[in-house]
């Protein structure tokens, strides 16, 4: 989320020469590499060397009070933001190199906790994860207020996204909604007639582009009876691409409001008549929360948003699975719950993309040796898998661990890592990012998926055991962490589902060191998959999912034109739709 940290506050800095200018050239460098602590020392000395009678700049005091808020000094950097004038920050609100989290902090006032919160999530995205105790004590202290500056809405997917219990994160997203003044509407004062058209679905996302949600969603949206349901996609991000227009061939509608104003979208919405609004794409970058405090429909049905409670108050209802969210952490997810068979992630062919072949020798993979494929985006290297990874490569010292390459600060760090662990960086395969086919064709030559933990692969995994890959996961804290439990069995390859970090290096271990169970596995996922000798998974059959989604679709409005309030279900195969238990 703050990128543009280092250039941020670096870029307008005024130098004047000197040890202040040196201290200055410092301060960036550590801004840039997210270390904040140097960044205050150097900023701090800067200030100090000075000309008398010269007062430090707007950029320079806002700065050291980020740099300070990430360290844990609050009260210190807020005291640094109260010496800022309010035509200066004004003025940095405006100054396109303010990093757009920071910006909107500063636009409704200074919350150092957030700050707090934005730069640690950054650090350790940039695999500084020193810096995790400072963010989850930044969110426990967020979650506990109720007034001041509203939640940027990037902390809830953060907490989500770094593992955090399903506790943290419903605290969150009560506290994002009612910042905004949402409130859940009163059921209808009595029944609609049923005057026999489809049901206006809208599909609200900022992802309908090269994206996991727009693959995810493909197939399932090209098999939905469009006898019984009427759809307009709605995309909420400027940038479109050729997936965009495959998937507005698909809908009755589309809609392109790029950065829209959220009150008037929902508006527009509502002015249209949509009966449901079904919620897709991450909540992290565009303003799909925001539109929903509004309501923009008598209906909301939250199905891969954020796959995280969101409470009443934004969704009736999210769609969720017995192992992502089992029985025991449901009492934190407020919002009506649809239970569906199995994971709600589907993968079809994604026919826009044509497929691509490879082999080991064409990508130069040695042929005799281990492949433990983990392809996960930077952030996701968290210090228990360096820990794991390492535990596993050095009981297996002719294995090689396959990643795609990250940021370089992100790369350094998890390379140190590994020496930590006694491992040489050397024992990976280190890949630039490709194109979608193209890294499933790189997918099918690894031996083993080694998911990460607290979150673990979702798209990434799905599409390794499409390709036949055999997968080893474990339990994570949060629903981030469950996912991979759930997609396993939808595969039947529950053995991978691991309890404890000892079980999972014993798991990956065994299956490492013994080809027979690698080829069983193997075969396991082949029957699996379409055109195998047994059951098709869940997961790769979008048009078993079409039938549950319609099922789901139309209970929920039968219900609300009934002048009911929204109530748990559960969905089966035979299109049954029965309360939850």
């Amino acid at each position: 989320m703050v990128e543009e940290a280092g250039r941020t506050q670096g870029a307008p800095l005024s130098a004047h020469g000197g040890a202040g200018s040196e201290r200055l050239a410092l301060a960036r460098q550590a801004l840039a590499a997210a270390d904040f602590r140097a960044a205050a020392d150097h900023l701090q000395a800067a200030m100090q060397a000075l000309p008398a009678g010269l007062q430090p700049s707007a950029s320079m005091r806002l700065a050291l009070a980020c740099a300070l808020a990430a360290t844990g000094a609050l009260r210190e950097s807020t005291d640094v933001v109260r010496r800022i004038a309010a035509p200066a920050r004004n003025a940095l609100l405006r100054d396109p190199r303010t990093d757009r989290a920071l910006a909107e902090v500063l636009a409704v006032g200074w919350d150092a906790h957030q700050v707090q919160a934005l730069l640690c999530a950054y650090a350790m995205r940039m695999g500084r994860w020193g810096y995790r105790a400072g963010f989850v004590e930044a969110l426990h202290a967020i979650a506990g207020m109720r007034a001041g500056v509203p939640l940027h809405r990037s902390l809830v997917f953060d907490a989500f996204s770094f593992g955090q219990p399903d506790a943290l994160v419903a605290a969150l997203s009560a506290r994002f909604a009612e910042d905004r003044g949402a409130r859940p509407p009163p059921p209808p004062a009595k029944s609609l007639p049923d005057d026999g058209r489809r049901v206006r679905v809208a599909l609200l996302s900022g992802e309908w582009r090269r994206h996991p949600t727009c693959m995810l969603h493909r197939d399932l949206v090209a098999a939905l009876d469009r006898r019984r349901l009427h759809l307009t996609a709605i995309h909420l991000d400027p940038v479109t691409d050729h997936h965009t227009e495959d998937l507005r061939s698909l809908c009755d509608d589309w809609l392109h409001w790029p950065q829209p104003d959220p009150a008037a979208a929902a508006r527009a919405m509502r002015e249209r008549g949509f009966d449901i609004v079904w919620v897709l794409g991450s909540f992290q970058q565009t303003p799909v929360a925001e539109v929903l405090v509004h309501r923009p429909a008598p209906l909301a049905i939250n199905g891969l948003a954020s796959y995280y409670p969101h409470g009443p108050a934004l969704v009736d209802y999210t769609v969720i699975d017995p192992l992502t969210v089992p029985p025991t952490v449901r009492p934190h997810w407020r919002e009506a719950l649809v239970l569906l068979p199995a994971s709600a992630y589907v993968l079809g062919p994604v026919p826009a993309e044509p497929p691509v072949t490879t082999t080991r020798a064409a990508l130069g993979w040695p042929e005799d040796r281990l492949v433990l494929a983990a392809p996960h985006q930077a952030y996701k290297l968290s210090p228990e898998c360096a820990a794991l990874w390492s535990a596993v490569l050095r009981r297996c010292p002719d294995a090689l661990l396959w990643r795609v390459q990250g940021p370089a600060l992100a790369e350094r760090h998890w390379a140190q890592a590994l020496q930590a662990h006694g491992v040489d960086p050397a024992r990976q395969i280190v890949t630039p990012p490709v194109g979608w086919a193209e890294h499933q064709a790189r997918l099918a030559c690894a031996d083993l998926f080694l998911d990460a933990t607290p979150m673990g692969g979702h798209t990434t995994l799905l599409e390794a055991l499409r390709q036949g890959v055999p997968a080893v996961t474990l339990h994570g804290p949060g629903p981030a962490g469950r996912i991979g439990h759930a997609l396993l069995d939808a595969f039947g390859l529950r053995e991978g589902c691991c309890a404890d970090a000892a079980g999972y290096v014993e798991t990956v271990v065994r299956w490492a060191q013994d080809p027979a169970v690698r080829r069983r596995w193997r075969e396991v996922l082949e029957a699996r998959r379409p055109g195998g000798r047994g059951p098709l998974s869940p997961s790769l059959d979008p048009a078993r999912h079409a039938r549950w989604w319609e099922a789901l679709l139309l209970h929920a409005w039968q219900r609300h034109r009934a002048g009911l309030p929204p109530a748990s279900f559960t969905v089966e195969d035979q299109e049954l739709v029965r309360p939850a238990p």
